[in-house]
């Protein structure tokens, strides 16, 4: 190249025969070993992990909110016919920034109150991540990229989850029924809400358990699982690859 810095320093190049033994390579393993529990910014996912909590988690005051919040949006779009599937929609899609909001008035009486309000600021923007992560009740999982060069396979993911489908847009008469979901993890991400309290996700590949191309059952009545066929949200942005870590089956 001859732009190259060293093209023309010719005296660092004098014949000296190197004698030294080259460094050893170390394995993919043993890099992610070293990085291990490292701190890191959260970038676009922030957000998604965040939204995953707020709708996800179980608090009888945020619920009340929720509701408050959907109400709100009727109110102020009265004379517009909104479907239930836009009205969802627009609750998924504004009422992070309305609960931060909201709670500017909130006097804090309680901790649970304290608690709302940390919830609804959202969490650092410096988390942790994992490459393995041991639930209470033995389960232990790994990330696929950390299990990369081991026998032994622990990123694959189950999880139950309560599920609402519209035929389409304009359906107003949601079907709720529980799905199970297959994936395979790629991130264990800690939120930390300012020392408070702390959250722990998995990210997840799912397959599409909507065509019956990725999940069948054997012979013998063993789960299979095709991770070619991922499930395709596209820009949907209720697409939510996080689940809470005590989830996972």
């Amino acid at each position: 190249m001859s732009g190259h810095e060293y093209r023309n320093d010719a005296k660092s190049f004098d014949g000296t025969k190197e004698t030294r033994l080259a460094p050893c390579a170390i394995s993919g393993s043993q890099v992610l070993d070293q990085v291990k529990d490292i701190n890191f910014t959260l970038g676009k996912s922030s957000e998604e992990a965040h939204r995953h909590v707020l709708f996800n988690g179980e608090s009888e005051i945020v619920e009340c909110d929720k509701k408050e919040h959907i109400a709100e949006i009727k109110r102020s779009l009265r004379k517009r016919s909104l479907t239930q599937h836009q009205l969802d929609r627009m609750h998924f899609d504004t009422y992070n920034e309305w609960s931060k909001e909201k709670v500017k008035e909130l006097k804090v009486t309680s901790d649970i109150f304290k608690n709302i309000k940390v919830l609804a600021r959202g969490p650092s923007c410096i988390a942790k991540k994992f490459n393995a992560y041991d639930l209470y009740n033995g389960y232990q999982f790994r990330t696929k990229q950390s299990e990369e060069y081991l026998e032994t396979q622990n990123s694959g993911v189950m999880v139950i989850s309560k599920t609402e489908s519209y035929a389409s847009s304009s359906d107003n008469a949601p079907k709720s029924a529980n799905i199970s979901y297959y994936g395979r993890l790629t991130e264990i991400v800690e939120l930390n809400y300012y020392e408070e309290f702390k959250v722990v996700l998995f990210k997840c590949d799912w397959v599409d358990v909507t065509k019956g191309r990725a999940v069948m059952e054997d012979d013998l009545g063993f789960t299979v699982v095709n991770f070619s066929h991922l499930a395709d949200f596209g820009d949907r942005d209720q697409h939510e690859p996080f689940i809470f870590a005590e989830q996972a089956q």
